[in-house]
């Protein structure tokens, strides 16, 4: 369901809250502040999630998880 809303866009990242008029001081990513929250960046180029993604496949023992859209992670 998670991914479904995501892919979707529907996750209430910053800038998805600030198109509905919810007041937010800013819409950069409060993990890296070097770009907008939006759901692409928060699943896949922020650099914390990455190094998220990074540590699970080496705890899943599997190949490095690569996400260049959301639609990868599904």
């Amino acid at each position: 369901m998670f991914m479904w809303r995501a892919e979707m866009k529907k996750i209430p990242s910053l800038v998805a809250l600030s198109r509905r008029n919810v007041h937010a001081e800013s819409v950069i990513c409060k993990l890296c502040g070097e770009s907008d929250e939006t759901t692409y960046h928060l699943l896949t180029s922020c650099y914390y999630v990455v190094r998220i993604w990074h540590w699970i496949s080496n705890w899943c023992r599997i190949s490095p998880i690569y996400t260049f859209e959301v639609r990868d992670l599904c």
